[in-house]
């Protein structure tokens, strides 16, 4: 599946941000192994499919979940070095200083239902639940990406389906619902585009079909202790229309 997107920056950290994932789209060309994730993936996904519900939501940085072997075999790292990044973690690769600092991080499949590091080729990488799910078949997004001054940046970049993206989320909320409100606006735009678009335009939906078996399991539970929890306002984010959120997670997930 092929979709177009247009986004524009707004200030120096989008900027950097768009330059990272131009970047990043030109070393992962042609490679079937790797998809752009976290922010950059959510905002490609709500610029692609419209809705009435999308919160604005910026990011500094472009993930990138990679394979195994890729890890193994170093290619990613020789390729982002070869451009002129450097790594100053195992997984993150930095560019220029900031506010125009570039930044690509790298992750990795967990081998459970947690985060936790892997060491892989000689370096230790981030390792994310559910990724795997993510290396389904993409969703291509070519992407315009407008800087201040009105230059056009042009990439094709491969994103997880909407229904990936959702188990992505779904677990990086249960990680880090403490600390930051981000992946419950993530979560409220990709559940906002899914209920406007159907299912068969975004890629496909399995999670209120029943009988879910490993992350999609996992995020099934997880999603339905978020509605919960909006009940209850626990999880209550200024942004998000708590309710209606609800209500989308009980619509589309098979308890």
């Amino acid at each position: 599946m092929r979709k177009a997107a247009h986004t524009i920056a707004t200030g120096p950290e989008d900027e950097a941000a768009y330059r990272a994932l131009h970047d990043l789209a030109g070393i992962i060309e042609g490679c079937t192994d790797v998809r752009v994730i976290g922010g950059h993936m959510v905002g490609l996904l709500a610029a692609a499919f419209p809705s009435a519900g999308l919160i604005e939501r910026r990011t500094g940085d472009a993930d990138a979940g990679i394979s195994l072997e890729l890890a193994d075999d170093g290619t990613m790292h020789d390729a982002l070095t070869a451009a002129g990044y450097t790594a100053v973690h195992s997984n993150r690769y930095v560019k220029g200083e900031p506010p125009g600092e570039q930044v690509i991080d790298l992750l990795v499949p967990a081998f459970g239902g947690t985060f936790g590091d892997h060491a892989r080729g000689g370096r230790r990488f981030d390792a994310m639940p559910g990724l795997h799910v993510a290396f389904g078949e993409p969703i291509t997004i070519d992407a315009r990406l407008t800087l201040r001054d009105g230059q056009e940046l042009v990439c094709d970049v491969p994103v997880p389906t909407v229904e990936a993206a959702v188990v992505l989320k779904a677990y990086a909320w249960s990680d880090r619902r403490a600390q930051t409100p981000k992946d419950t606006i993530d979560l409220s735009n990709l559940f906002h585009i899914l209920d406007e678009h159907g299912a068969d335009v975004v890629g496909g939906w399995q999670m209120r079909d029943g009988h879910l078996l490993g992350a999609r399991r996992d995020a099934s539970r997880i999603l339905l202790d978020l509605a919960m929890q909006l009940r209850g306002r626990r999880a209550a984010v200024p942004a998000v229309d708590a309710r209606k959120l609800e209500v989308l997670i009980r619509r589309w997930v098979q308890p």
